[in-house]
C-alpha cells in the first residue's frame, strides 16, 4: 500500500494547482479512485490475516460485494450500453455534407469522417484566455473550405467564439440531439 499512497499523495500538488487553472479541472484529483482498489486489497489481506474476527469482516466484505454486484446487474442495460445516438446522426450530417460543416465542440466528428480536425472552441477559449488569440485568418485556414454552419450539441452551449465565423443572420435548426447553426439565405431585396 505504500506505493499507490506515495503516488497519491504526490499527485496532490499537481491536482490542486490544476483546479486554478483553465480546462481539466474534472479530473484533476482522481488519485483517490486509484489508491482505492490497493487499500481496498491490502485491508482484505489484513483481515484474513488476523483469522477470527478478520474471517467475520471478510465474510461481510463478500456478501456486500456480491449484493453490490447482485444490484449493478439488475440494472437496466441501458446504463452500461454507451448512448451513440446523437454520434451516429452527426456522422451522418457529416457524411452528407462533407466540407461545409463544423462542429467546434465534437471535433472528432469529422476526424472520423472527412480525415481533417477543424478549429475547436476550447482551443480558442484557451487561447484568448491566456492573451495569444489566433487571428481570425489563421482560423479560418482551420475550418471547413466551405463553411456553411456550425453543429453544437442540444444539451450545451457555446462561448460565442465560434460564432464569429458564421456572420448574422443566422438560422437555428433544431435536431434531435444536434443544433446546426446556418446562415440565413438573403431573401430577394433583403441586404446581406
Amino acid at each position: 500500500l505504500s506505493l499507490p499512497t506515495l503516488v497519491w499523495l504526490l499527485a496532490w500538488p499537481l491536482g490542486t494547482a490544476s483546479v486554478f487553472k483553465t480546462g481539466g479541472t474534472n479530473n484533476c484529483l482522481q488519485g483517490f479512485p486509484l489508491w482505492l482498489p490497493a487499500a481496498v486489497v491490502v485491508v482484505l489481506a489484513a483481515a484474513v490475516a488476523r483469522a477470527g474476527r478478520g474471517r467475520v469482516m471478510l465474510t461481510v466484505a463478500t456478501v456486500t460485494a456480491l449484493l453490490l454486484g447482485a444490484r449493478i446487474a439488475t440494472r437496466p442495460v441501458k446504463i452500461w450500453t454507451p448512448t451513440i445516438d446523437g454520434y451516429t446522426e452527426a456522422v451522418e450530417l457529416s457524411r452528407r455534407l462533407p466540407g461545409m460543416l463544423w462542429f467546434p465542440w465534437n471535433p472528432l466528428v469529422t476526424v472520423h469522417t472527412e480525415r481533417r480536425m477543424y478549429q475547436t472552441e476550447d482551443g480558442l477559449y484557451i487561447r484568448q484566455v491566456v492573451g495569444r488569440p489566433i487571428p481570425d485568418a489563421v482560423s479560418k485556414r482551420h475550418l471547413p473550405p466551405r463553411l456553411a454552419g456550425r453543429v453544437l450539441p442540444s444539451s450545451g452551449s457555446e462561448w460565442g467564439l465560434a460564432a464569429r465565423f458564421l456572420p448574422e443572420p443566422v438560422e437555428r435548426i433544431d435536431l434531435e440531439n444536434w443544433v446546426v447553426l446556418r446562415q440565413r439565405p438573403t431573401q430577394p431585396g433583403e441586404k446581406p
